[in-house]
């Protein structure tokens, strides 16, 4: 029954999400960091610094995305066959886990890394307005509106 649901929720979500895929994927690729840089009063020392951290991470989220994106592709194509392989979207559903996992831990090295660039009162204003915008979209239910 568990597995059933599992299927159930990853067939939705991959049929579902493409519509606004583009848009978040545009959205995820742009670093985290949502405030501006004249409100954190940063040197240009630290501009630099983040510059730098952007550019060694951009290559890899977009590579990342790319791979989340084949591997929604594939399940969508398997559900759309007329016998699906369980095994088959099961596979595909850890492969897509495991890509979650990845992404999260390098986003979560980033910050650390943003840390030590960052004085502690720049790094709560980034971080709190991060958080502050996520939990907003969420109310809004951004991403999941029926067009």
């Amino acid at each position: 029954m568990k597995l059933r649901m599992i299927v159930t929720t990853l067939t939705a979500a991959v049929i579902l999400l493409p519509a606004t895929a583009s848009a978040r994927q545009a959205e995820d690729c742009r670093p985290p960091m949502r405030t501006k840089w004249e409100e954190l009063g940063l040197t240009d020392q630290q501009k630099e610094q983040i510059r730098e951290l952007h550019k060694e991470n951009r290559s890899w989220r977009s590579e990342s995305m790319k791979e989340i994106a084949e591997v929604r592709g594939n399940i969508r194509d398997e559900m759309l066959k007329e016998h699906p392989d369980r095994n088959r979207l099961n596979s595909h559903a850890e492969k897509l886990g495991d890509l979650y996992k990845a992404a999260t831990d390098a986003r979560i090295e980033y910050f650390f890394e943003l840390k030590t660039v960052l004085t502690d009162e720049q790094f709560s204003k980034v971080v709190g307005n991060n958080g502050a915008r996520q939990q907003h979209m969420h109310r809004k239910g951004q991403g999941f509106q029926k067009k």
